[in-house]
């Protein structure tokens, strides 16, 4: 990941999807006062995008530190029973942006116990359908809730040592032999 403050930066060599995200990022207007979309404030100042242009010389090397991370994370939890590592298909290249396993089960508890070994871990992204903004509808999403009750995000920023890496992969080792 790069900063740009709050906001963000989108390439695309498709025409209309270019356009689309202009009218989104500027409240869905494609001249003021004119709404097509629902949109936001998602212009970039001056300020930020010349940081975020910054960092783009550094994005390759950032995204291959946290690869090499995930793939030697992975390498030490794939054998691990009731540990299921990201999978990164060959014709994909993975940002890990997060880095998501599955536990077959006792996840709080294996959070819970990294925490305690001072292993910062996250658990991201519960189900959209049971967020409040849905509290009026009604979605039967079975698998979607299961699933979402094993994952756990491990840390593999660009800026951890390998030996962090090691840490953590020996943690849940020893926590779930």
């Amino acid at each position: 990941n790069i900063t740009t403050g709050e906001g963000g930066m989108v390439t695309t060599d498709d025409g209309a999807l270019a356009e689309r995200l202009r009218l989104l990022r500027n409240h869905g207007q494609p001249a003021p006062g004119r709404h097509v979309l629902v949109g936001h404030n998602w212009r970039l100042s001056e300020m930020q995008a010349a940081m975020g242009t910054a960092q783009l010389a550094k994005l390759g090397g950032i995204l291959e530190r946290k690869r090499a991370h995930a793939r030697r994370l992975s390498e030490q939890l794939a054998p691990l029973p009731g540990i299921t590592p990201p999978v990164e298909r060959p014709d994909c290249d993975h940002v890990y942006m997060l880095y998501t396993i599955l536990v077959d089960d006792g996840r709080d508890e294996l959070r819970d116990a990294l925490a305690e070994r001072r292993i910062e871990t996250r658990v991201y992204f519960p189900p959209a359908h049971l967020q409040p903004i849905f509290a009026g509808t009604r979605a039967d999403l079975p698998v979607t809730e299961e699933v979402a009750g094993h994952m756990l995000s491990l840390p593999v920023h660009a800026r951890l040592p390998a030996s962090d890496i090691d840490e953590v992969a020996r943690a849940i080792a020893e926590l779930r032999p």
